[in-house]
């Protein structure tokens, strides 16, 4: 593992708490998890998720195409 990937281990393990954080002071809010307004917490919260995880997941290729 890359001090690159523990990092961002280490930054996907924050925003899953500030996400906990935000759900118990907050509440869950189905439809604007599913459809966030621009500019609040979900919208935020699910692109920096989405971020992250493409940044630590590699990319799947089907097996028939070249590496």
């Amino acid at each position: 593992m890359t001090p690159e990937d523990k990092a961002l281990i280490e930054e996907h393990i924050k925003l899953q708490r500030e996400f906990r954080e935000y759900i118990k002071e907050h509440g869950f809010d189905y439809a604007e998890y599913c459809a966030p307004a621009p500019g609040s917490f979900y919208e935020r919260y699910r692109q920096r998720w989405l971020d992250l995880t493409h940044k630590l997941t590699p990319a799947h290729e089907h097996p028939g195409e070249a590496a």
